[in-house]
C-alpha cells in the first residue's frame, strides 16, 4: 500500500483524508443568491465582486497551478472574468502561473517564483495611497 510502504506512514496511525474538527464541522452552506441543488463548495465570487465594488482600490492576486486537480486551471480565470465588474475594477485582478499543481510550493522552482510574486504583490499594494 502506497501510504504505508512507500510513504512510511505509521501502521499504528490513522490517515484521514479530510480534516477532523471534532464537533465543529465545516459549514458548506453559503447564500450566493443562486439556486443550488448540489452541496458542493461554497461559491464566494459574489462576495469578491461586492468587496471590489465597495473598495475599488482592492487588488486581488490568484496563484494558478497549471496541473491543479483541486481547483481546475481555467476555473479561476473563468470565474474572475465573469464577475460582472466594470473594466476598471477587472484590471485589479491578477493571475500568476506555475508549472505545478495546487500546492505549487512543493516544486522548488515554483516555491521561489511564488515567494517572489507574493512579495512583489505585497510591496506594490502596501504603499500609502
Amino acid at each position: 500500500m502506497y501510504l504505508r510502504d512507500d510513504l512510511k506512514f505509521g501502521h499504528d496511525r490513522d490517515y484521514h483524508v479530510f480534516a477532523n474538527f471534532g464537533d465543529n464541522h465545516w459549514d458548506w452552506k453559503h447564500n450566493t443568491g443562486e439556486a443550488s441543488f448540489f452541496p458542493g463548495s461554497p461559491n464566494v465570487m459574489l462576495d469578491l465582486a461586492s468587496a471590489m465594488i465597495v473598495n475599488p482600490k482592492l487588488q486581488v492576486e490568484l496563484e494558478d497551478g497549471y496541473y491543479d486537480l483541486a481547483t481546475p486551471f481555467f476555473e479561476a480565470e473563468y470565474a474572475t472574468e465573469h464577475l460582472g465588474l466594470p473594466e476598471a475594477l477587472q484590471k485589479n485582478i491578477h493571475h500568476k502561473y506555475y508549472a505545478a499543481g495546487h500546492m505549487m510550493y512543493l516544486r522548488p522552482e515554483d516555491l521561489a517564483k511564488l515567494k517572489a510574486n507574493v512579495a512583489a504583490f505585497i510591496d506594490a499594494n502596501s504603499k500609502p495611497m
